[in-house]
């Protein structure tokens, strides 16, 4: 895949990246800030730093757009918004439930940063796979939920738990493993953190 002169680091999608890490502050902020509707007004913010996250990684690959910068920060975008609403999130509902879906999945979250590293390092990259995918949806939903404090809300995020683990064996399993039909071998990088496209919802 064409990756772009590390240079031309400013085009829309990389803007689009940089939003959601921007819209991730905003949206905590009027989660605690006590004011009317303040919750309508952080899920409407969390909305739209999520669908930034729909568009970036696909304006990048349509317009030949595909950097480094984007490489690396669209996935740590996504980790940034998800992890620190999660985090503002837990200390308001102040639960052992949520303390403890929200540490499973920072422990996740890292433990495949670690993994996808050490692949990069190698020339290999980790094709996406469905596990991933589903818990990414779910966990948007249930962010949402527990901002407007739904019931259903809860059920959402531990299912979405249940996905995060699977997906996270997924990586364990192809870093102990390393079958051919989950990997794909590729030149070494360079740049030993970045990926082979954008965020693919892993």
């Amino acid at each position: 895949m064409h990756i772009t002169d590390n240079r031309k680091k400013i085009n829309l999608a990389n803007v689009l990246t940089t939003l959601r890490i921007l819209l991730t502050p905003v949206c905590i902020l009027f989660i605690i800030w006590n004011i009317p509707n303040h919750r309508l007004i952080a899920l409407i913010i969390f909305i739209l730093a999520s669908l930034t996250d729909a568009f970036d990684g696909y304006l990048a690959r349509i317009r030949g757009e595909i950097t480094s910068f984007g490489k690396f920060y669209d996935p740590l975008a996504d980790k940034i918004l998800i992890l620190s609403v999660l985090i503002v999130l837990a200390f308001d509902i102040n639960k052992a439930w949520c303390w403890w879906a929200v540490g499973i999945l920072c422990f996740r979250e890292g433990l495949v940063a670690l993994l996808r590293r050490r692949f990069a390092r190698q020339g290999v990259s980790v094709e996406p796979n469905s596990y991933g995918k589903i818990k990414a949806c779910i966990q948007i939903i249930a962010v949402g939920g527990l901002i407007l404090q739904t019931p259903v809300a809860p059920y959402l995020l531990w299912i979405s738990v249940i996905f995060s683990i699977f997906s996270g064996l997924y990586y364990v399993n192809a870093w102990k493993i390393r079958p051919q039909s989950i990997l794909t071998h590729n030149p070494p990088l360079q740049d030993d953190i970045a990926k082979d496209g954008r965020s693919n919802y892993h």
